[in-house]
């Protein structure tokens, strides 16, 4: 995740502890079990964060804030994994859909409710399920992310709209 050309700072101190390499790991695993839609929703996580609300150091502050963030990013990210599911496979109606956001922003706390929100309304329930080209797959595209590239940065795969964001400049760093 560093891809910081500062080079004041040699390496980055790891220190901070296990959780961090252990939201690595979970990263990881959601990348290769959902593929695509994993890095969408990450992507997402880091978007519902960066909301005013929520006080997080803002990414490219600090060559370790993806490293400070990751723990926070891979809980939301979990959140938003089961009604995404749902919602693909046409199983999450409307009222659904605002219950789990109310579970979830309280589950999360401490302002994670606009940014939720805003996810949420990118993401609203199915008439009808999405397809899979094929049973055991990866978790499909669906609008928003109908395209993810290999090389997108957060703030180009994040469907959380910047302007709800909030009101600086660069919301993402």
């Amino acid at each position: 995740m560093d891809n910081s050309r500062d080079d004041r700072e040699l390496f980055i101190d790891l220190s901070r502890g296990p959780h961090v390499l252990e939201a690595e790991r979970r990263r990881v695993k959601l990348v290769r079990t959902l593929g695509p839609a994993g890095r969408a929703l990450v992507a997402d996580a880091f978007g519902v964060l960066a909301h005013e609300s929520r006080r997080a150091p803002r990414l490219g502050t600090s060559r370790t804030t993806p490293l400070e963030l990751l723990p926070s990013v891979m809980k939301i990210a979990s959140v938003m994994v089961s009604a995404e599911r749902r919602r693909l496979a046409g199983r999450l109606s409307r009222p659904e859909s605002e219950q789990w956001l109310q579970q979830a922003a309280s589950e999360l706390g401490h302002g994670s409710g606009w940014g939720l929100r805003a996810w949420s309304t990118q993401h609203p329930p199915l008439g009808a399920p999405v397809s899979r080209p094929q049973r055991g797959t990866h978790l499909p595209l669906a609008a928003p992310h109908e395209q993810v590239g290999g090389m997108q940065s957060v703030d180009e795969l994040s469907c959380v709209p910047w302007k709800v964001l909030a009101n600086v400049e660069r919301p993402y760093g």
